[in-house]
């Protein structure tokens, strides 16, 4: 290796160095500390020493003492130095953690790209050199506030938090899921997240809730790697509990709601027939009422007392039948005639569904949550003034055989009986005090009436479903007459 091949080799590196933008230049001199500066100084001498060598050994004659003959020669020493400099050089730049001695001016040039709107290029840096510190860090110290030798990095900067989301979804799930005690949990930044996600109907997100239908054990969903979002909030069902998943996911959902129902147009008014079969998966409270379905079903069979705002199914029933209009063209002898009642129906569905789980996961701690639930968006159902008496008593019906026929031979008579005896308690109370005045009473009671009525009395043959058709009519029809 001669100088010349020495200075090309250099001048290659400066013009790579002139061409990198000026906040890449910044960033990648960041990587080196004083120290790796002066032993990098020190090498590119040592190198010039080495190729010109032979000149020193003719004037320093006791050079010769280093002179080995089965050795290589100092330009293959030079050579070899120069390339381990080289590979030493690349692996600073891209996988080596930034050193203590720069650890102001890193955070520096954070704040400094933030201020500048570069929050893809920045999330790409903490997500390579950062993230892995980030997750340990919330394992050891149990703080989500991170104070540590590689450097500060909270999340109080909204801005930060709400372009990246959008951009780049699964940057904070690895974070998020190991969110999982009171020391570490962050409500706000956790529902700042999500809110960001439905708000802009994040694709990643919706598509993440739609095709994770997979069902495994006591009928509760799988929660796969392959689906982050989901993954981090729902794999340990205490990360949903403590951080209050739910408060973002439902508030955005019952809001866009109240919006539709203002247009003077919606498409989930329009008659199923002039619909798109994807129309409903493009609205929140959709992506919402599954989300939900999700969550709750984890809880359950995580054993969770908390009842997980599972309400906020009663709060979408109320949403959805505002933007029902009140003088429509739908078919009369349709149960389901628009995606406003499909969804309601959706509501009913999953709801029941939660009742499977309970019985068959034997944990019911949040079962009293469920039918008080279920009992509130009957009376909705019940009382409105916009679905004709058919789709009233096709959805209230599919709920009611649901308990009705309740039964599991592996599974105590007690915990089956508490669930019958809460939603008959649920139904013949659904509201409680000045809301369930004498005309909403008259209207809830006339429903519940002709559910009785129209029982399909050919189908409950079993002796305990006859009772518990008697035992209805008793606590709720009665009840409700009185």
């Amino acid at each position: 290796m001669t100088l010349s091949d020495l200075l090309t080799i250099f001048g290659i590196i400066l013009a790579i160095i002139a061409l990198i933008s000026e906040k890449n230049r910044e960033f990648i001199f960041l990587k080196f500390s004083r120290k790796n500066i002066f032993l990098l100084m020190i090498l590119v001498l040592y190198i010039h020493f080495l190729i010109s060598f032979d000149w020193f050994l003719k004037v320093f004659p006791l050079l010769s003492f280093f002179d080995c003959s089965n050795c290589p020669s100092s330009n293959g020493w030079a050579y070899i130095l120069t390339i381990t400099t080289l590979i030493w050089l690349l692996w600073k730049i891209n996988k080596a953690i930034f050193p203590l001695d720069n650890r102001e001016k890193l955070l520096n040039y954070y704040e400094n790209q933030i201020l500048k709107g570069n929050f893809s290029f920045l999330a790409d840096l903490i997500e390579i050199y950062h993230i892995d510190q980030v997750v340990e860090y919330i394992k050891t110290v149990k703080n989500i506030k991170i104070s540590n030798p590689t450097g500060l990095w909270h999340f109080e900067n909204e801005e930060f938090v709400i372009k990246v989301s959008n951009v780049y979804p699964y940057f904070f799930t690895r974070i998020i899921s190991e969110m999982d005690n009171q020391e570490v949990k962050d409500a706000d930044f956790t529902n700042l997240f999500l809110k960001t996600l439905i708000v802009t109907k994040n694709k990643q997100f919706f598509n993440e809730i739609r095709n994770n239908q997979n069902l495994v054990e006591f009928n509760t969903y799988s929660i796969e790697k392959q689906r982050p979002i989901l993954y981090s909030l729902f794999n340990n069902i205490k990360v949903a509990e403590l951080n209050e998943v739910w408060r973002a996911v439902g508030e955005q959902a019952i809001l866009e709601m109240e919006v539709e129902a203002k247009k003077s147009f919606s498409p989930l008014r329009e008659a199923n027939r002039e619909q798109d079969e994807d129309t409903i998966w493009s609205y929140r409270i959709q992506n919402a009422i599954w989300f939900f379905d999700i969550m709750v079903r984890q809880a359950i069979k995580g054993g969770i007392t908390h009842h997980m705002w599972l309400f906020y199914y009663w709060h979408f029933t109320k949403a959805i039948l505002k933007n029902i209009p009140n003088i429509n063209n739908y078919e009369p002898e349709s149960a389901i005639p628009s995606r406003n009642h499909e969804l309601l129906e959706s509501i009913i569905s999953k709801s029941c569904d939660w009742i499977y789980v309970v019985i068959k996961s034997k944990k019911n701690a949040i079962s009293k949550s469920i039918t008080t639930c279920m009992g509130k968006c009957v009376y909705e159902i019940a009382i409105s003034n916009k679905l004709s008496d058919k789709t009233k008593h096709y959805l209230i019906d599919w709920q009611w055989e649901t308990i009705i026929t309740l039964w599991d031979d592996n599974v105590a008579d007690e915990i089956l009986e508490k669930v019958v005896n809460d939603y008959f308690e649920a139904l013949s109370k659904p509201i409680m005090g000045l809301d369930f005045y004498s005309i909403k009473k008259n209207k809830y009671t006339r429903i519940m009436n002709l559910l009785y009525e129209k029982r399909d009395t050919p189908k409950f043959t079993s002796t305990l479903e006859k009772e518990r058709v008697i035992k209805f009519k008793k606590e709720v029809i009665d009840t409700l007459n009185q």
